[in-house]
């Protein structure tokens, strides 16, 4: 009786599983769909501001990364430190960059 009634429970959670999977698998198009349309709604709002805009807030948002990991590296310590450090050298190139690709424009 005790076998009987273990595997009626197996059988009715392999059947929830099945049911969940055929349910995960009949949501993916929704979930590409959802995904396309905020890739459009990104991309059509990308497009309605000018390049130096987009540069140009871009290094205000540089400027405020940089300025927040300067400030935390005076009180970090060890590898935090060294993973600040890193992280600061990589903004520092990447508003060089930024600064390069305003003046070209």
């Amino acid at each position: 009786a005790q076998l009987q009634a273990r595997r009626e429970d197996m059988r009715f959670k392999l059947e929830e599983t099945r049911k969940k999977l055929e349910e995960l698998d009949r949501e993916k198009p929704s979930i590409s769909n959802t995904a396309n349309a905020a890739l459009a709604k990104m991309q059509a709002l990308r497009s309605q501001k000018t390049d130096s805009e987009r540069l140009a807030k871009g290094l205000v948002v540089i400027d405020e990364k940089l300025a927040a990991a300067r400030q935390q590296l005076r009180q970090a310590a060890g590898e935090e430190a060294i993973f600040l450090q890193e992280d600061i050298e990589r903004l520092e190139k990447k508003r060089q960059q930024l600064l390069s690709e305003l003046q070209s424009l």
